[in-house]
């Protein structure tokens, strides 16, 4: 369903930024339990545009990151996070750029503004984290 609303850029796929907020991060919670297992296995899990993906799109389309992030709670958070960041204007020259609904610079332009802001905050509650606690 998700890859078809992606996809589409007819009518019969327009939905509101909340509904498709909840839906991305339900699809991450329906792979939760199988995330779980294979780490419990021993296995490495390398995911691509997890929760950070969710909010960054969401919070480009004028939601706030705060309620985008509630959403996530209680999944596993990752251990290491890569921030790949390549200009909109560079991104747009991939072959097939433009097939799903979202490649257009002007709004890969806000979704690469609101990953730089969540890398911040990432990296700024990690800091924290390390600082020793006071006496």
């Amino acid at each position: 369903m998700l890859d078809n609303y992606l996809r589409a850029k007819g009518r019969g796929w327009d939905l509101d930024a909340q509904t498709l907020h909840v839906l991305f991060a339900a699809n991450r919670w329906e792979s939760a339990d199988e995330i779980y297992r294979r780490l419990m296995s021993g296995a490495d899990v390398v995911l691509d545009r997890y929760s950070f993906s969710g909010i960054a799109y969401s919070v480009a389309k004028s939601l706030d990151a705060d309620w985008c992030r509630a959403w996530e709670q209680g999944l596993l958070a990752p251990d290491l996070v890569f921030l790949l960041d390549i200009l909109p204007e560079v991104a747009a020259q991939r072959p097939g750029y433009g097939q799903e609904r979202y490649e257009r610079i002007e709004f890969q332009t806000k979704v690469r503004s609101a990953f730089v802001a969540l890398q911040k905050s990432a990296s700024e509650d990690a800091a924290a984290r390390a600082q020793p606690e006071p006496w």
